[in-house]
């Protein structure tokens, strides 16, 4: 089986997202050819759109220094870039979906921003909130693009499977327990010829508390 990382910059815009469309679509061509040792897959896994990760780490600095109108001006922006990069989902159920969850992200975001802000303080436990974002929300962005068109994909939340230690900003995955925790939700997925879309770079604690792997 295939598994297919592409960075920031390979899903930068509406532009290159089409080009990882056209690579999965390749890679899936492959897999189901009838001499294919293994049918099963890709599996992709993708970063945050370029440069989002950092300027979430900057948004919770603003936050934290106080500056909560400044940091939710910000967060609107990047919002506002996701919804554009989002037009490369033309089925219009699909992009229904993935506008509400960047909505539904971004909303959850700025509550987060107002509380930084009165308390002053950003932890490594929130900075790991705050900078997961990016990828949780591109990979839905990038599963929606490829349902749309037309290579059944299906968003795997990579908290729900990724199981780290406890160590916020630079955790550790726990192959065995991430393991226990992949084959129940991929599998099926793959067995029904579906590809699976997943963040990179976060997991959560077995408690479920987001982490990030470090960067």
């Amino acid at each position: 089986m295939i598994v297919m990382k592409f960075g920031g910059t390979s899903v930068g815009d509406r532009a290159a997202i089409e080009r990882v469309v056209s690579i999965v679509r390749a890679a899936r061509q492959v897999a189901i050819q009838p001499e294919s040792q293994d049918w099963r897959g890709p599996v992709v896994v993708v970063s945050a759109l370029s440069g989002a990760t950092d300027r979430l780490l900057g948004i919770a600095a603003q936050a934290g220094a106080g500056d909560i109108e400044g940091a939710r001006d910000h967060l609107r922006a990047l919002s506002a870039r996701h919804r554009d990069v989002a037009g490369i989902v033309t089925q219009a159920e699909e992009r229904r979906a993935v506008d509400r969850f960047i909505d539904e992200s971004f909303d959850e975001l700025e509550r987060i921003v107002g509380a930084l802000g009165v308390l002053r303080e950003v932890t490594p436990r929130w900075l790991d909130a705050i900078a997961a974002t990016g990828e949780i929300v591109s990979s839905r962005l990038v599963a929606g693009a490829l349902t749309s068109q037309g290579l059944t994909s299906a968003w795997v939340g990579a908290r729900r499977v990724v199981v780290s230690s406890e160590t916020h900003l630079s955790a550790a995955p726990h192959v065995p327990k991430t393991t226990a925790a992949l084959i129940p939700i991929v599998d099926p997925l793959l067995a029904a010829r579906r590809i699976p879309v997943v963040g990179g770079f976060v997991g959560a604690t077995r408690a479920g508390v987001t982490t990030t792997l470090g960067r």
